[in-house]
């Protein structure tokens, strides 16, 4: 039961993180308080760490995106890995790899 809910709350912000970058809102406000309370509830959501990292990508922290983006590499490979791990999570981790190779060269 809890991890439907918790489920549910990490797409409802991935969700949440798309209005908002297609509306060119700053991400900012909705960086620090939606995906830092999802990562509070489950440090290894998948969708709650690519959510933070892609909101690095635009602010241009590289640096941390990296460190972020090895992170979830890690959680995507390991065994049982939750906030679900899918194809699709996956092509999102390549996706976020290649945009943070091509910024930082």
């Amino acid at each position: 039961m809890a991890f439907t809910s918790l489920h549910y709350i990490t797409n409802n912000l991935v969700h949440k993180r798309d209005y908002l970058c297609t509306q060119k809102k700053s991400i900012k406000i909705f960086f620090s308080r939606y995906y830092k309370q999802a990562t509070k509830l489950d440090e290894s959501s998948v969708l709650a760490l690519s959510g933070i990292i892609s909101c690095q990508l635009r602010e241009r922290q590289f640096d941390v995106a990296r460190e972020q983006l090895d992170f979830l590499k890690e959680i995507q490979a390991s065994p049982g890995a939750t906030g679900g791990a899918s194809a699709n999570n996956k092509s999102e981790i390549l996706y976020m790899s290649a945009v943070l190779g091509r910024q930082t060269g």
